[in-house]
Order: structure tokens, then sequence, then C-alpha cells
């Protein structure tokens, strides 16, 4: 029982230091507006309160599911919108994660584009895109692309969860999942490192697709991965690991 105890501490532990040291879910866009199109005045809300932001184009009503999402409502984003969130620098320029619930039909060239801008750019130089299209997911930054074909199932709901991480030599990373294992997370679907010349001022998301056809919902990001995404508790991944350990010494037995 010693070995067994031991165990249970070390997993449970190591598991909460994981998720939830300085959690902080800083931006969560459901879409919370009524089913219609908008011009580019509408006010579009932030579930955190922290940031608001605008859009224009198309909204239907009911919200996308995925079991990764950490809950849907509100309605979704349809095909030609635009939402821009600005003036959090502050929390763009760090560390987080970042996860949405798309739908791109195959008959769809489209995709969800997203973009981090810094304030008063004169050029899309020093703006980074991280896109979901329909042919595949990609990350561009002064043109310099990084390309992986597609790892998601059309016209089904998937879940995107994106990384970025700050490096000490002022380097930047984002690694893509689509639809994650999160007990396998050491081999990301796309990733690309980037120089971060300039410090990002607002984030757009741009649903490029067709209208009805391909949507976006439940966007939030987050300094933490249980902030973006639901991922097992510390006692379940501890309950998993006695199991097993009971289920080997009956076994032996």
């Amino acid at each position: 029982m010693k070995n067994i105890s031991s165990i249970f501490a070390l997993t449970t532990a190591g598991f909460i230091t994981t998720q939830t040291a300085h959690a902080d879910l800083f931006l969560h866009a459901d879409f919370n507006i009524a089913p219609g199109f908008y011009d580019y005045s509408a006010p579009i809300s932030d579930l955190t309160g922290r940031n608001s932001g605008t859009t224009t184009g198309f909204f239907e009503e009911g919200s996308l599911f995925h079991p990764s999402s950490l809950g849907s409502s509100g309605n979704k984003m349809t095909a030609y919108s635009f939402a821009r969130y600005s003036s959090i620098a502050s929390e763009f320029n760090q560390s987080w994660y970042c996860s949405y619930i798309f739908k791109l039909s195959p008959l769809s060239l489209g995709g969800i584009v997203c973009t981090l801008s810094p304030a008063n750019s004169s050029n899309n130089n020093d703006t980074v895109f991280f896109d979901m299209l329909s042919m595949g997911a990609r990350v561009i930054y002064n043109d310099n692309r990084s390309y992986t074909l597609q790892s998601f199932t059309s016209a089904s709901e998937n879940l995107a969860l994106w990384q970025h991480t700050v490096g000490v030599d002022g380097s930047s990373t984002l690694n893509l999942w689509v639809n994650p294992d999160y007990s396998n997370l050491a081999s990301p679907t796309l990733s690309a490192t980037f120089n971060q010349n300039q410090q990002f001022y607002s984030f757009g998301v741009t649903n490029t697709g067709l209208q009805g056809f391909d949507y976006l919902d439940e966007i939030r990001f987050g300094t933490e991965l249980s902030d973006v995404v639901t991922i097992p508790t510390p006692i379940t991944t501890a309950t998993f690991a006695i199991a097993g350990i009971f289920a080997a010494k009956l076994r032996r037995r």
C-alpha cells in the first residue's frame, strides 16, 4: 500500500502543478449575438468581461459542440464574418493556449483565419496568421510559411488547440493540435517558430468559408491548458494509475 500511496501522491501533485498554476481565462467568445447579418459596428461580447470586440457578417442560431470544449452556448459564426478584439496586448504578449470549435464543408475553399497584429501596423509583415483552412493548417509570419495537411474530418465539428510559447531568446513558437489526444501532446499537428519583433495589440478572426456550410464557435484564450479545454481531473488520473496496479497484482495472483 505504501507504493500505491506514493504513486497516487506523485501523479496527483504533478498534474495539479502542470494544469492549475497561474490559470487565467482572459478571452471567451461564445457569439451570444442574435442570428442575422451585422455591419462593422456591431458589438460582440467576451464572457470574461475583460475585452470587447466588434463584428461584421452572418450569425446562425445554435452552438457547435465538441467533447473537449469547456461548454457550448450562444450562437455560431458562419462564413464571410469577422470579429476583432483590441487593446489586449498584455494578454497576448505572453505564453497562452487557444481553442475553438470549427466546422468546414468539403465544398468550401475557405477556413478560419486568426491574426495577432501589432498597433499601428502599416502592413502585414509583423502580423502572425494562424489558420485552419479546408486544405490544411498554416502559420505565416513575415511571409515565412509553415504548412501541414489537414488532419480533421470535413463537415464534422472539430476542435483546434493552439499553444503559443515565448522563448528566452525573443522567439515564439506556435503549436497546433486538431481533436487532440491529451495523453500525447508531444507530437503537434503543426509547429512553427518565428521572431516576435513587435508587441501584439489585437486579435482578429475571420470565417472565410461558405455561408451556411462553414462555422466557428467557442473561442477561448487562457494561460493554462485547463483554461481552454476539458482534460482529466487529478483524481481521475490517479484513479486510473491505481486501478492499473491492482489489476496487475490480481493477474499475478
